[in-house]
């Protein structure tokens, strides 16, 4: 019988082409593809969700991400133990 070490590297081996089989599937899916190429109109839709998005929260839509992970992350501390539906 193979001994546990073979047998852990024959799993990684297998992993690792299923993860790079899955990747090149991947490249292939329309949405990834249209994500990767990043035209101006979808580069133009993200800006504008993120703009209503800062709205929404009542920031200033030129907010950094830097700025929106702190505030995020502030709200979040302030949350805890309290459940609202």
């Amino acid at each position: 019988p193979e001994n546990t070490t073979e047998k852990a590297r024959v799993r990684a081996v297998n992993c690792d082409r299923t993860s790079e089989a899955a990747a090149k599937q991947l490249e292939k899916r329309p949405l990834t593809s249209l994500y990767n190429s990043r035209p101006q109109w979808l580069a133009d839709a993200n800006g504008a969700l993120d703009a209503a998005v800062a709205r929404a929260y009542g920031w200033d839509t030129n907010i950094s991400e830097e700025q929106v992970l702190a505030k995020l992350l502030q709200m979040n501390r302030g949350q805890r133990g309290v459940i609202s539906w």
